[in-house]
């Protein structure tokens, strides 16, 4: 799903605007931390679980326009700073675009299928400015503030930020737990076998699927 946005929105320097691309050092996600860890292979059915393991792709596979990273999930937005009175500054989201797809998390025990639309995510972003002075503006930076309209004759001031999920990076999921066959896994031969099951996280009303690559949160028991 492709989210995309040419916005003229004026917000005060490190308020809400700039908390949507916060690091997760700075939230607390003690709700997901005291949630059971669980090997993928065993978590429960229709259960709240927390676990941890490397992002695969399963159909598709994005690119981040910024870093040009393989990736299943990016959010990016292009902001300036104006002059918006005689001794105010504020800084303009100018554009912002997000799109996401299914992917799997792997650990040594088995496989999770995720769909990000709509999960709460906590990720380390990563910003880059071009000044005044100097212009480090880089060809996909240009390339993707002129798609989306944004004239880039006056470099300064910009700040790109970009948030992915990247393809082979460690994740960690909290959500609700549903078994299903697993398509891509052969029963044994014995009689009556049980088919293989998978982990397919869903969202729920209560519990919405929340992602993070914070740190902290990867190095939780």
């Amino acid at each position: 799903m492709l989210e995309t946005a040419v916005i003229l929105v004026v917000f005060i320097l490190g308020g809400v605007g700039l908390y949507l691309f916060a690091t997760p050092r700075r939230q607390k996600w003690h709700a997901m931390n005291a949630t059971q860890l669980w090997p993928i292979a065993d978590a429960p059915h229709d259960a709240l679980v927390r676990v941890k393991g490397k992002v695969r792709p399963v159909t598709e596979t994005l690119i981040a326009p910024l870093s040009g990273t393989p990736c299943v999930y990016y959010a990016v937005s292009v902001s300036t700073v104006r002059q918006i009175g005689r001794h105010t500054k504020a800084r303009i989201l100018l554009a912002s675009e997000k799109k996401a797809c299914e992917f799997a998390v792997v650990d040594a025990t088995g496989t999770a299928i995720v769909e990000p639309d709509a999960a709460k995510m906590a990720l380390n972003g990563r910003a880059e400015s071009s000044g005044a002075i100097f212009d480090k503006t880089t060809d996909r930076q240009r390339a993707f503030a002129l798609r989306h309209g944004v004239s880039n004759t006056d470099t300064s001031n910009m700040l790109y930020l970009e948030q992915i999920i990247a393809v082979d990076a460690p994740i960690v999921v909290r959500a609700i737990a549903m078994r299903e066959t697993d398509p891509g896994a052969r029963a044994s031969d014995a009689y009556r076998a049980t088919a293989p099951t998978r982990v397919r996280f869903l969202k729920s009303a209560k519990y919405p699927i929340e992602l993070t690559n914070d740190k902290a949160a990867l190095a939780a028991k």
